[in-house]
């Protein structure tokens, strides 16, 4: 293996001049040099495409790309077709990486090392790297995630930006700019079974920094509804390709609706609470069949899934005590 790979760094630019420049700074002040560093400004209306070209005047590897607002899929899809890495990462324009973040990725790799993952926490219990194969590497970010460490001790999430992909796996893959929420779970899947090794690795170097401009942080509207999508055609090609992955595609809509009724009680929306909790109720039996799923997260699939009648019985008991 080349001990010293090209790392293709992709980071999408929209309205974040307040940010940019601590996350910039950060990028090309990494222990691990050798690096292509694009910088997709995605029609920004502040001063952040000026600073991505500032930043490229003094730093050759920075390479920037101006367009017109399209959103981060397709600010991400326009640096993936702009590669030349042997391996590329992303990095979200508002976040921080330690110096040492690239480095601690590229050595972890192997000959044969298609996908390296780091810890989304710093927080965490100390735990092995693990090295695994096939279709069990994302069973195990899946499981870990879904079924073991439910509520707490996450290691893995489903982000993109605290993992380094070879590039040949992923030069087929895009995001999908119908996907609003959930499109990195979306890429990281295809990505997945698109190899054949990965390494788990056991230190953080990724700061995030939350967005309260990310559709997740927003007021809730039809964008988290895409969720759904997303969680659908996984379960199709699951089960159109005889993955063994149906128990844990099932369970992760049924997780994704939790935190969808969860979104619209919060937001008062009534109609998508019963919405959501309908669609709980068709996959519900799927949930309670399943043995990896333990009993207190079966009882919350049978509260999510009769939360609007639970809503009604507690509205009547309101207008009852109130006469």
């Amino acid at each position: 293996m080349n001990k010293n790979p090209l790392v293709s760094i992709i980071i999408p630019v929209y309205n974040v001049e307040m940010y940019l420049g601590e996350c910039l700074n950060s990028v090309i002040n990494q222990d691990y040099k050798h690096l292509e560093i694009i910088l997709v400004d995605d029609g920004s209306t502040d001063k952040s495409g000026e600073i991505c070209d500032e930043f490229a005047k003094k730093d050759n590897r920075i390479k920037v790309i101006h367009q017109k607002n399209s959103g981060v899929s397709s600010a991400r899809n326009k640096g993936l077709d702009s590669i030349s890495g042997d391996f590329v990462t992303f990095i979200d324009s508002d976040d921080v990486v330690a110096k040492e973040h690239i480095q601690n990725m590229v050595n972890l790799l192997k000959d044969d090392t298609d996908i390296v993952c780091t810890p989304a926490r710093k927080d965490l219990p100390e735990f092995e790297v693990r090295e695994l194969s096939g279709i069990d590497g994302l069973k195990y970010i899946l499981d870990e995630r879904y079924f073991i460490n439910f509520f707490k001790d996450v290691k893995f999430d489903w982000g993109n930006c605290n993992k380094l992909f070879k590039a040949d796996i992923v030069k087929s893959i895009r995001f999908l700019p119908d996907e609003k929420v959930g499109e990195d779970f979306s890429f990281l899947w295809k990505a997945f079974l698109n190899s054949n090794k990965f390494i788990f690795g056991n230190k953080n170097t990724y700061n995030y920094r939350r967005s309260e401009t990310s559709v997740m942080a927003s007021k809730f509207d039809e964008r988290h509804q895409t969720l759904l999508l997303v969680c659908d055609r996984f379960i199709e090609h699951v089960e159109n390709n005889d993955i063994d992955l149906l128990e844990e595609a099932y369970w992760i809509k049924a997780r994704s609706l939790f935190d969808l009724i969860a979104y619209a009680q919060n937001d008062k929306n009534e109609k998508f609470v019963k919405k959501y909790s309908r669609e709980l109720q068709k996959i519900q039996m799927k949930i309670y069949k399943n043995k990896n799923v333990k009993f207190y997260l079966k009882f919350l699939c049978f509260l999510h899934s009769n939360f609007y009648i639970l809503l009604f019985i507690k509205r009547s008991i309101k207008e009852r005590l109130g006469r």
